[in-house]
């Protein structure tokens, strides 16, 4: 518990410090992900019968993804990120956005929104919308 909270405060301090673009973000955690899953795949393979053993593989697997996907994709920070979020607070918000003649994919956020058919019929009309296209020009 107290090395959880130690990593904790040291990823706060070092992500203030350190500029990373959302993109190489998401890349480090890429590589994290699929050096957990190396390293589920060899401990089964290894057929290891120790919990601990099952357990330090893909553990070890995926630090080693980490680290693996920080450096392959270092020099690839943006200065100007086009998909950071803007002052309307969803710019890349959509499932596939359009910005500046640049395509990409990226997680939609849900957001409230007034249904006015249902608030005119007496309902509440508080609904939810997904946005699947996001396009500037």
């Amino acid at each position: 518990m107290i090395s959880g909270n130690a990593g904790l405060v040291a990823g706060a301090l070092a992500g203030s410090r350190l500029p990373l673009s959302r993109g190489r973000t998401r890349l480090i955690s890429l590589g994290g992900v699929i050096g957990g899953f190396a390293g589920l795949g060899t401990a089964l393979i290894a057929e290891v019968d120790d919990d601990q053993s099952a357990i330090a593989f893909p553990l070890l697997g995926s630090i080693a993804g980490l680290v693996a996907g920080s450096v392959l994709t270092r020099g690839e920070d943006v200065e100007d990120d086009p998909y950071e979020v803007g002052a309307s607070g969803l710019a890349g918000a959509a499932l596939v956005n359009w910005t500046g003649g640049a395509l990409s994919l990226s997680t939609p956020l849900p957001a409230p929104a007034w249904d006015l058919a249902a608030r005119a019929q007496g309902e509440s009309g508080l609904t939810w919308k997904i946005p699947l296209l996001n396009v500037r020009f």
